[in-house]
């Protein structure tokens, strides 16, 4: 089975809440197909990250010292460096980008995940009628998509969209989202350095349309902003 056909499957939860709300959008407003997603999804008491948008734009500079006590991880199309004590996987996307089983385990995570130019228009080719035309801006329309801006059913599909491209972050409402540029590659951060953990998220493109994605907890919670600066500056093909 193919990739595409894999990961449509798995999302089917879009595929009825995509008809329901082209249903209501015909027969209704902007309000019913907000209605809609609170119900299918959630809203933005549920999830707070809904109505959360990218606020600092930052350009990392890698620390050096960091990356020299991390370890390697490498994969066919993807690699990074992280401190000692984690499970890293790397996987098709296939399991929404992140495996559920993961956030139940007691030890330390890293999710890797890489996609080819233009997968995402492949994936869903009406984005183009949408005005989005490469991984980049399907990416930055998922993540300054707002719950309370829904007005369409475009506005409505990248809200369900940010749902699933965004784990759990521990306390939503500690997150803090950017805009971050390294090297080559642009993109966006979130993260959440709790007491009792450190999540974070990270997406990024480089100048040809790959794209890479992280998802990390560290149950230590010695994690802090510059080792996250240092782990997604390593963020590469082998």
């Amino acid at each position: 089975m193919k990739k595409k056909d894999k990961l449509l499957k798995l999302l089917l939860i879009m595929v009825f809440l995509g008809l329901g709300i082209w249903y209501v959008a015909i027969f209704g407003g902007a309000n019913i197909i907000k209605f809609y997603v609170a119900s299918g999804i959630g809203d933005c008491g549920k999830i707070p990250i809904l109505c959360m948008l990218p606020i600092e734009k930052i350009t990392v500079q890698a620390n050096k010292e960091c990356i020299a006590e991390f370890l390697p991880y490498s994969f066919s199309k993807i690699q990074v460096y992280l401190p000692k004590g984690f499970n890293v996987t790397c996987e098709l996307t296939k399991k929404a980008y992140y495996k559920r089983k993961a956030y139940k385990q007691r030890n330390s995570y890293a999710y890797l995940l890489y996609e080819e130019p233009g997968f995402f228009l492949e994936l869903f080719p009406q984005l183009k009628k949408a005005g989005v035309k490469n991984n980049y801006e399907f990416i930055e329309r998922v993540m300054c998509a707002n719950y309370n801006g829904i007005k369409n059913i475009n506005d409505a599909f990248f809200v369900i969209m940010k749902s699933i491209f965004i784990p759990d972050l521990g306390d939503q409402r500690k997150v803090r989202m950017m805009r971050i540029a390294i090297g080559n590659k642009r993109g966006f951060l979130s993260y959440n350095i709790d007491k009792d953990a450190t999540y974070f998220e990270s997406s990024l493109i480089d100048d040809r349309d790959q794209f890479f994605k992280i998802c990390v907890k560290d149950r230590s919670a010695k994690i802090g902003q510059e080792q996250i600066f240092a782990i997604i500056s390593t963020l590469d093909k082998p």
